[in-house]
């Protein structure tokens, strides 16, 4: 990461280089500019079972995927600027091809 390497962190391609680097155990924290783009959150421990937030449930998810717990939420927007809701979101996915609710299961 490192001074100069992200010209403004704006970019969608600046903030996925920066999440990659915020999942690595490894890298550095001068490797990243303050403030920034990207706003990083804990997750309280005990997950869900302490605190119902969006963070520990996006970590529990992890956690029973048995995968490192780093994960990306955001919220999506219409165009209007108004908060997606479920009926929104279904057409997103549909218009985006992402799997959604039950699609997500195996």
């Amino acid at each position: 990461m490192g001074e100069g390497v992200f010209p403004t962190g704006i970019s969608a391609d600046d903030r996925f280089k920066t999440i990659k680097g915020l999942s690595d155990p490894n890298a550095p924290g001068q490797d990243f500019k303050v403030p920034g783009h990207v706003f990083p959150l804990q997750a309280m421990d005990g997950g869900v079972l302490r605190r119902a937030g969006h963070t520990e449930a996006a970590v529990d998810l992890c956690l029973l995927a048995i995968i490192t717990p780093v994960a990306v939420i955001c919220e999506i927007i219409n165009d209007d600027g108004s908060m997606a809701r479920i009926d929104d979101l279904v057409n997103f996915s549909k218009k985006h091809d992402v799997a959604f609710g039950e699609q997500l299961k195996t």
